[in-house]
């Protein structure tokens, strides 16, 4: 976290579904989650979640956690104006 609290308040975040309390509990109240297959613009860019392979560990200890969050990456696209 010691990135993410670089970052005014006011910046959107985009996370998995099932995150979003855990950021707006730590002063991101513009959080938004998003499943697999989603699309949302930002800015000049079109972000699309795709599902991926990840377990969601941390350390070795993690081995029996189950994951509070869909494992996903982020396509982003520019788009064209005419």
């Amino acid at each position: 976290m010691p990135t993410l609290q670089r970052l005014p308040a006011s910046t959107r975040l985009l996370v998995p579904a099932g995150l979003r309390a855990f950021f707006v509990q730590r002063g991101f109240p513009r959080t938004e989650e998003f499943g697999w297959w989603e699309t949302t613009i930002v800015g000049p860019l079109r972000a699309t979640f795709v599902p991926a392979q990840h377990w969601s560990r941390r350390t070795p200890w993690d081995a029996g956690v189950r994951a509070l969050s869909m494992a996903m990456g982020m396509l982003t696209q520019g788009m064209l104006y005419t």
